[in-house]
């Protein structure tokens, strides 16, 4: 392989993983957005969820054209994940042990794919018809041999990238890929303000979300409220659960935003 092969992989691994990125930035700010609404009693019925998020999106003027974006968007970063799961690169570089960093790159590679899926589906005017639900979703896996052992092993990990992102919060280790060079330094600190919010609230919301997918399975009950929204909603159902779903959907929507930060400054190659 002649370096300049190398090099070309490399720019597309870096446009997956920027485009990436963006669509996280996306959904997280209109997911925060709805549970907001939630919080309030204005939801309408939406889904406080990255399908959630979808159909919001497609329902706006030229929601169709969005939507397709996004479809790319969530494409590449699906994309750049599977890519980390068989390079060692971000793996070394990761505070997880090697071989827990690349499940984590995996399993979001698939729920990412995933949420493409169901992109590409609303873009083309598919839609849903009721088969593409968490809950739906956690049933069909349960049901299979060794079911109940994946979808625990999921909510695991889930609970593990929660962990992850409340430490890179608290500990502001993000910074590790991010390519701040020529940033001054007021800036930077206000975008790691920005980065340390949004980790903290996404990990409360992969805690919650993570412990009910290993409840369902515990149970072997799909309804055990699977999936960001119903995480949502039971922060919501909480003493102080309106303040606090308050909260968490102002600090998603501040991890949205950091996400375009992330999409301008990231280092692929140590993105963990």
């Amino acid at each position: 392989m002649d370096a300049s092969t190398t090099a070309g992989e490399e720019r597309t691994v870096d446009g997956l993983a920027r485009a990436g990125f963006a669509a996280k930035g996306v959904l997280y700010s209109v997911v925060g957005v709805l549970a907001v609404q939630l919080a309030l009693g204005g939801g309408g019925g939406e889904d406080a969820s990255q399908q959630g998020a979808i159909n919001a999106v497609s329902q706006q003027p030229f929601g169709r054209i969005l939507v397709f974006a996004l479809a790319l968007g969530l494409t590449g970063y699906a994309l750049f994940r599977a890519v980390q799961t068989f390079r060692g690169t971000a793996a070394a570089n990761s505070s997880l042990p090697d071989w827990l960093a690349r499940i984590t790159f995996a399993v979001r590679a698939v729920l990412y794919g995933l949420l493409s899926v169901l992109a590409w589906r609303e873009a083309f005017g598919v839609g849903d018809e009721g088969g593409g639900t968490e809950e739906s979703l956690t049933a069909t896996v349960l049901a299979a041999p060794g079911g109940t052992w994946a979808v625990m092993a999921v909510g695991v990990v889930i609970v593990i990238v929660g962990i992850v992102q409340l430490r890179e919060g608290w500990t502001c280790g993000f910074r590790d890929h991010l390519d701040f060079h020529g940033v001054s330094g007021g800036t930077r600190r206000r975008l790691e303000w920005l980065g340390r919010i949004g980790h903290l609230a996404r990990g409360v919301v992969f805690l919650v979300a993570g412990g009910f997918v290993a409840i369902a399975a515990w149970r072997h009950d799909p309804e055990t409220g699977v999936g960001l929204d119903a995480a949502l909603q039971e922060v919501a159902a909480a003493p102080y659960g309106t303040v606090a779903l308050i909260l968490l959907g102002l600090g998603l929507v501040l991890y949205g935003c950091f996400c375009g930060v992330e999409a301008r400054f990231v280092r692929p190659a140590r993105a963990d």
